[in-house]
């Protein structure tokens, strides 16, 4: 696969990630959410949502995946590779990155860092010839959180490598919630299975643990969500809240939505 036919993909990838999310709630926009928001508006919002969000995290992977097959990339040379990294992290903040099998990686940042990624828990899957979807980690290089999606660069059989990137979770919050542009008594979550958060309104509940954490009704609301691929719970933190949720499509995460009883209670969780 050449230069051009990979960087066609990743412009393909980069119409889905520029794509507002907010576009998708009607012919009005965000600005009439309030209203959708009721009865089968929050599910018509929530599932586009779901897509929106899969959509950009599996394109991550499909793009690195891409790149996986390049003749730089088999080979080992950092400055092709570099190139195509430069592309998808133009679209998408992130920490993009190629890792050796011992470890050391570069990353469009440093290029040659000082770090070592060998004791990544995700280190020995990838380099088992296993994709990395959205693992959480803090950067080892930017200490920021952030979700990472990974690829095995495979030759020969074997695994000579893999290509990273470390989505910044707080740019991608930042974006989404422009793009939901909720009214204050609505609010919006995502949680892996474990209940960890991966994203939320509110950008400081990122990676704390609804399932640990939360209050008592949103723990026994969160393990009812995660046994489902869809529908709704109630729960109580600082005031009523009535939320739905769906499972991403390709992403084992779950994106909820809920509306706020009480004005005055925090915009988050």
């Amino acid at each position: 696969m050449n230069l051009a036919s990979i960087i066609k993909a990743i412009a393909l990838f980069s119409v889905v990630i520029s794509f507002p999310v907010g576009a998708a709630f009607g012919k009005e926009g965000a600005e009439n959410f309030a209203e959708q928001a009721t009865v089968v508006g929050s599910a018509t919002t929530l599932n586009a949502a779901a897509h929106y969000l899969d959509s950009v995290f599996e394109g991550t992977l499909a793009s690195l995946e891409l790149v996986a097959l390049t003749p730089e990339a088999r080979g080992g040379d950092w400055k092709g590779i570099r190139q195509y990294l430069e592309s998808l992290e133009s679209r998408l903040p992130g920490t993009y990155f190629y890792v050796k099998p011992d470890g050391n990686y570069y990353s469009l940042a440093l290029d040659y860092t000082d770090h070592n990624l060998l004791d990544r828990p995700y280190f020995a899957s990838l380099f088992a010839g296993n994709p990395v979807r959205g693992y959480q980690i803090y950067g080892r290089s930017s200490g920021r959180k952030s979700a990472l999606m990974a690829a095995p660069i495979m030759v020969d059989g074997g695994v000579n490598g893999a290509l990273g990137a470390a989505i910044h979770l707080d740019d991608l919050h930042q974006k989404l919630n422009r793009d939901f542009a909720l009214p204050e008594n609505y609010t919006w979550f995502v949680l892996d299975s474990g209940g960890t958060t991966i994203l939320d309104r509110d950008r400081d509940f990122i990676f704390m643990n609804a399932l640990t954490q939360g209050s008592p009704s949103l723990q026994d609301a969160v393990k009812e969500a995660l046994q489902n691929e869809s529908g709704s719970v109630s729960y109580e933190l600082g005031a009523l809240r009535h939320a739905h949720y769906r499972k991403l499509p390709r992403m084992d995460w779950w994106i909820f939505l809920a509306q706020i009883q009480s004005m005055d209670a925090p915009a988050s969780q």
